[in-house]
């Protein structure tokens, strides 16, 4: 047995059962994934993969659990691998994040600039996806946290740390009748076409969902995974919007104007997401502590001392 085993493994169940996606994603053929899991199967004495003829359909109840242990023993070479890097003093030091574009052109950048302050040799990383991509790269180790808003159902190696709300706005023309209004109803906002963020993400689904249980069918336009392309359409007069709050920026958005729209739409959360027993390097915990200010201090420590940090 050896991790390469275990790496190819992984890589097919992350690559949704195809091996020739596995192939491409791992930088080696197809025949030595095949031939690799097959020699795993024959030393543990058990099918790992269930298949269906020749097409692999998923795993076994036991290539279940071997999958669980090769992922907590992979990510422990991964641990040891950083554990490494820091003793030996790296000059760089590196931060790899993955987030929304939201989070990543508005929340972060004031932590991230702090941080540069403290430490201006480390070179950050940006990955943007939605919360399914972005638990993905966790679990891959591409990333060393996640900052998003609670997507699908967690694997259960990833933990979630609630870190913050983020509130809604109207976001409508300068010249728009709904600014004369005392208080803005959802049956007002029905009236008019509507730009929304992609209705497969949080920020999307949400906003539909309370037009539903309002009773009211939403003049949907237009969606799109960007905030800030949503906005330019605003300005051309393709309708109005609910959007994070945080996206709107006084200095740039000089065409557009906001209506609080709290009482239409609770906020929703945003959550820091780890892979569960993940060595954490000192930069990741000072990144963490910086933007942790709603996370109880005691849930990240019990974290902390379960990971051995």
């Amino acid at each position: 047995m050896n991790l390469q085993q275990l790496r190819y493994l992984c890589g097919v169940v992350q690559a949704n059962f195809s091996i020739s996606q596995a192939a491409r994603e791992l930088h080696t053929s197809q025949p030595g994934i095949s031939k690799q899991i097959q020699l795993l199967e024959e030393e543990i004495g058990i099918k790992i993969l269930a298949r269906e003829g020749n097409r692999i359909s998923g795993l076994t109840e036991a290539g279940k659990r071997v999958y669980g242990v090769a992922q907590r023993m992979l990510i422990d070479v991964r641990n040891l691998k950083n554990i490494g890097n820091e003793y030996r003093q790296q000059k760089v030091e590196r931060l790899s994040l993955g987030t929304t574009h939201a989070h990543a052109r508005y929340t972060l950048m004031p932590i991230i600039s702090k941080l540069k302050k403290l430490n201006p040799e480390i070179s950050i990383e940006i990955q943007q996806g939605n919360p399914f991509q972005i638990a993905q790269w966790i679990l891959k180790g591409d990333v060393d946290l996640g900052i998003c808003a609670p997507g699908a159902d967690l694997a259960d190696d990833i933990i979630g740390f609630p870190c913050g709300q983020i509130t809604r706005s109207i976001f409508v023309p300068n010249n728009s009748p709904l600014l004369d209004l005392p208080s803005v109803s959802l049956k007002d906002l029905a009236k008019y076409p509507l730009l929304t963020l992609n209705p497969h993400l949080p920020g999307g689904s949400d906003i539909i969902l309370a037009f539903e249980k309002a009773g009211l069918s939403p003049k949907i336009m237009m969606s799109a995974i960007d905030a800030d392309v949503i906005k330019a359409y605003i300005q051309i007069g393709h309708g109005i919007a609910i959007l994070p709050s945080i996206v709107f920026d006084k200095v740039l958005d000089i065409h557009l104007k906001v209506i609080d729209a709290s009482h239409l739409f609770p906020p929703s959360e945003t959550q820091i997401l780890l892979m569960r027993d993940k060595y954490l390097r000192p930069t990741v915990i000072e990144f963490i502590n910086m933007i942790q200010t709603n996370i109880k201090k005691s849930k990240f420590s019990q974290y902390i001392l379960q990971a051995g940090l």
